[in-house]
């Protein structure tokens, strides 16, 4: 792969890091509201959908971090080992 192309992952994986940034915000608003809901309705289905939500994203969180790696990783050039 060219520098070009290597270039053009790179800036892929900063545009994964404004979604993983993005992400976390809906999350933290998510959790924000779940948490100031009284704890009787924290209990209730829709506290158990908003739990599930927030979780659902933190995965979300982790399957973009891991590919954002595998791509820096692939994007980074080789080192060449001498002989």
């Amino acid at each position: 792969m060219n520098k070009e192309r290597r270039e053009e992952l790179l800036e892929v994986v900063d545009m994964l890091d404004d979604a993983v940034s993005r992400l976390g915000e809906i999350r933290d608003d998510e959790q924000d509201a779940l948490d100031s809901m009284p704890d009787s309705l924290q209990d209730s289905s829709r506290g158990m959908a908003m739990q599930e939500a927030i979780d659902t994203l933190d995965e979300f969180e982790d399957s973009i971090v891991t590919i954002q790696s595998r791509i820096e990783e692939y994007a980074r050039p080789k080192k060449k080992l001498k002989k």
